[in-house]
C-alpha cells in the first residue's frame, strides 16, 4: 500500500507514487486520479482522522494502520473529491478491508462510512476563537506547532488563509527555454498541440491551464522546463553575464542553474555543486535535455570553499521548504521545530564560505523556498553585520518590483501571492 509506504517507512511521496504509476500501464486520467488521492490523503490527514474520529466507537490509535489508511482514502473522497459516487466509495473500501485486513474490520469500515453519509453534519471543528490553534490545525490538517508559529508570525486571519493556501492544487508552471526555440515558435508550438496556457509576469514563464500530460512531448524534447515562478525569479535576480564564473552552491536538481544558463544563451560559465551524486545526475540529466554546454558539475560539501574565485554566487539553501508545502504532500509531517535551528546552521556556513568564495564586485543571491524569518531575513541580517563589505541591492527589472520590499528583500507568501512561498536577497561585495 502507497500510504505505508510513505508514513511507516518514511519514503517520499514523490518517489513512492511515481514508481506505483511505473509499475502498470495506467491511463492519463487514471495518473491523475491516482496522484491527487494518494497526495491530498497525506496531506490531509489530520483533518481526515479527525472527522473519522467523529463515527468511531473507539479511538483512532487502537485502530490497526491498514485500517487507518483505507479510512483515511475514504473519507478524502467523500469529502474533497466528486468523481467517484459515495456508494463506490463505500464498496470499493469495503473491499479493500476484506483483502488487507478482515472481515470484521470490514464490516466497522462499511458503519463508520454510512453512518457519516446519513449525518455529515455532525462533524464539528474547535472554535477558533477559543483555540486558535487546535481549530486551525485540524481543519486545514497542520502540526500544531507550525500553526502556532504563523499565527505568532502573522496574526491568526493571515495564518489560517497560509493554511488554507497549503491545500489548494498547485499550478503547474513552466518556462520556454530560449536556447532551443524562440518566443514566436514556442507559443505556436503550444497552440498546435492544443495546449492551453497564460503568460505570468516573469519572462518567459506561463501558467499551464491544460492537462499535464500534454507537456510531456516538449518537455522531453528540452523546449521547456517546469519551475514555479517564486523560483523562477531567482536568475533575474542575480542577472547572469555572458562570459563570467557563476557558481550555484547547492544546485541539484538544477532548474536555476539551466535557467541562468538559458538567460544568457549558453554563453557563460556555471558550476553547479552538490554534495549528493545522485542529484548530481539530476543536473546532468536537465542539462543534456536542454542542450546547454556552459554547466560543469561538481560533487563537494558547499559549506567549504569549492572553487578560489566566482564573479556570482548563488546559494539556493537547504531550508525547511515551508513555502513548498502544497507541491511537497508529506513535509508538514516530516519537519520538526527544532529542525529549522539545525538548518540555520548550515545556512549559517553555506553563506559564510560563498562571502570568501565571491571577488570584490561580485554578486551573491540568497534564495530559499520558506517563509520562516530565522532562515530568511535573520540570516542575512546576520550575515551583513559579519561582512561589512557587503551590502544589499535591490533588482532593477520592473516586473520584480512588485515583490521588493523596503530593504530589497523579495519575499512571497503562498496565500498573498499566485506562487510558492519563496525569499531571495541580491548583495553585492565590494
Amino acid at each position: 500500500m502507497i500510504l505505508q509506504r510513505i508514513e511507516l517507512d518514511g519514503a517520499f511521496s514523490d518517489i513512492v507514487i511515481n514508481a506505483f504509476l511505473q509499475q502498470e500501464q495506467f491511463s492519463d486520467r487514471d495518473k491523475a486520479f491516482i496522484n491527487d488521492l494518494v497526495r491530498g490523503t497525506v496531506r490531509l490527514k489530520k483533518r481526515l482522522d479527525w472527522i473519522a474520529g467523529h463515527f468511531l466507537n473507539k479511538p483512532q490509535k487502537r485502530l490497526s494502520d491498514k485500517t487507518r489508511f483505507i479510512l483515511r482514502l475514504a473519507f478524502y473522497q467523500v469529502t474533497e473529491m466528486q468523481s467517484v459516487p459515495a456508494y463506490a466509495v463505500v464498496h470499493q473500501s469495503v473491499e479493500m478491508a476484506k483483502h488487507y485486513e478482515n472481515r470484521a474490520a470490514a464490516s466497522m469500515i462499511n458503519a463508520v462510512l454510512r453512518s457519516y453519509l446519513r449525518t455529515p453534519q455532525k462533524v464539528t471543528f474547535p472554535d477558533i476563537k477559543y483555540d486558535p490553534v487546535r481549530a486551525i490545525a485540524l481543519e486545514t490538517s497542520h502540526p500544531e506547532w507550525m500553526v502556532e508559529k504563523w499565527i505568532n508570525a502573522f496574526g491568526r486571519k493571515q495564518a489560517q488563509a497560509l493554511c488554507r493556501a497549503n491545500n489548494r492544487r498547485p499550478d503547474v508552471c513552466f518556462r520556454r527555454n530560449p536556447v532551443k526555440i524562440s518566443g514566436e515558435h514556442f507559443k505556436h508550438m503550444l497552440q498546435q498541440r492544443g495546449i492551453d496556457f497564460e503568460a505570468l509576469f516573469l519572462p518567459d514563464f506561463f501558467k499551464l491551464s491544460s492537462d499535464f500530460h500534454h507537456l510531456q512531448a516538449p518537455l522531453k524534447d528540452g523546449l521547456l522546463s517546469i519551475q514555479d515562478a517564486s523560483a523562477g525569479m531567482v536568475a533575474h535576480v542575480l542577472a547572469p553575464q555572458r562570459k563570467g564564473r557563476i557558481v550555484d552552491l547547492c544546485a541539484a536538481p538544477g532548474g536555476k542553474s539551466t535557467h541562468m544558463a538559458e538567460l544568457v544563451q549558453d554563453q557563460t560559465t556555471i558550476i553547479a555543486n552538490d554534495l549528493q551524486r545522485n542529484r548530481i545526475s539530476l543536473i546532468r540529466d536537465a542539462a543534456q535535455r536542454l542542450g546547454l554546454h556552459s554547466i560543469q558539475l561538481l560533487l563537494s560539501d558547499g559549506r567549504y570553499p569549492v572553487v578560489q574565485q566566482a564573479d556570482a554566487i548563488l546559494l539556493d539553501a537547504p531550508c525547511s521548504g515551508h513555502g513548498v508545502l502544497a507541491k511537497r504532500a508529506d513535509l508538514r509531517w516530516r519537519r520538526q521545530k527544532h529542525d529549522i535551528a539545525e538548518l540555520q546552521t548550515i545556512q549559517q556556513n553555506l553563506i559564510d564560505t560563498a562571502a570568501d568564495m565571491l571577488n570584490s564586485g561580485g554578486t551573491l543571491v540568497y534564495s530559499t523556498c520558506t517563509i520562516e524569518r530565522e532562515e530568511n531575513e535573520q540570516i542575512v541580517s546576520e550575515f551583513l553585520q559579519k561582512h561589512a563589505d557587503f551590502h544589499v541591492v535591490a533588482p532593477e527589472q520592473p516586473f520584480l518590483r512588485a515583490f521588493t520590499n523596503r530593504e530589497g528583500y523579495i519575499k512571497t507568501l503562498q496565500h498573498k501571492e499566485d506562487m510558492d512561498g519563496s525569499f531571495c536577497v541580491k548583495m553585492t561585495k565590494s
